[in-house]
């Protein structure tokens, strides 16, 4: 079943010279799919993502998610959307170092007004399933990169979100706590069926996916599946990403183990 469907797409900003940073495209997204979004800098990965996050809103075309169309929504309307169905993870990690991590994760049932109990529970039962449960009552400051990243997929997951949208979720990982975080987000789109779409600039990374969508310049460019070799979807993503351009330090490249 179809939960995104965007249908010619363009997203157009104004200024002194307006810059189309998407052009008309179209993209649909099975439930459980793990969907993987490439291309050069400046591409228009990260618009792309957020028009899907509904924090940026498209010039023209159709967005609808879960069957509705989410240009119809008020401003209320979308933070409560994004509140309930979308779970999210940055680069950055966007952890409030003020709070433990605990009181991190907590943060989404909080603001949902949740019963103290509730949430203890909720947040006890994710954190040992990622295997944080140690760094309950630490700050943010005491964690790891790699811890860092658990947490903030913790956050993205403790209201059972339908889609998790992840913006180059490795970029700040060296490549163990990569490895482990791309592990975590696979097993977990495949264990609770979550959608989840991730922008990134790294081919290891990429091949975790079911599917990965190239755009260049604002528009659709190519899209390649995998199989049952993930060495050889691998390959395929830098086939791709080889006669795509761009720079040679925008992609990462390293074979996997």
């Amino acid at each position: 079943m179809t939960i995104i469907n965007l249908e010619t797409v363009s997203k157009i900003y104004q200024g002194v010279v307006p810059y189309e940073a998407l052009k008309k495209i179209d993209l649909s997204v099975e439930e459980g799919e793990f969907l993987s979004i490439m291309g050069p800098s400046g591409s228009g990965k990260t618009t792309l993502l957020n028009i899907i996050a509904t924090l940026d809103k498209a010039t023209s075309g159709l967005i609808e998610i879960k069957g509705g169309d989410v240009s119809q929504l008020s401003k209320d309307e979308l933070s409560l959307f994004r509140l309930k169905k979308i779970g999210f993870v940055f680069q950055d990690f966007n952890l409030l170092p003020p709070l433990t991590v605990e009181e991190n994760i907590m943060l989404p049932l909080t603001l949902d007004n949740q019963p103290e109990k509730l949430m203890k529970q909720k947040v006890k039962k994710i954190m040992d399933e990622l295997g944080i449960s140690h760094l309950a009552k630490n700050r943010i400051h005491e964690a790891s990169g790699g811890e860092k990243q658990r947490i903030a997929i913790a956050r993205a997951l403790i209201n059972d979100p339908d889609i998790i949208l992840a913006d180059e979720p490795t970029g700040n990982l060296d490549s163990k706590s990569a490895g482990d975080v791309m592990s975590i987000l696979s097993e977990i789109n495949k264990l609770r069926n979550v959608t989840t779409i991730m922008v990134t600039h790294d081919a290891i990374s990429a091949s975790y996916s079911n599917r990965v969508v190239f755009i260049k310049d604002g528009c659709f460019y190519n899209e390649i599946y995998s199989g049952e070799k993930k060495e050889l979807f691998y390959q395929n993503i830098l086939d791709v990403l080889a006669h795509l351009g761009g720079t040679n330090h925008e992609f990462q490249a390293t074979r996997p183990s």
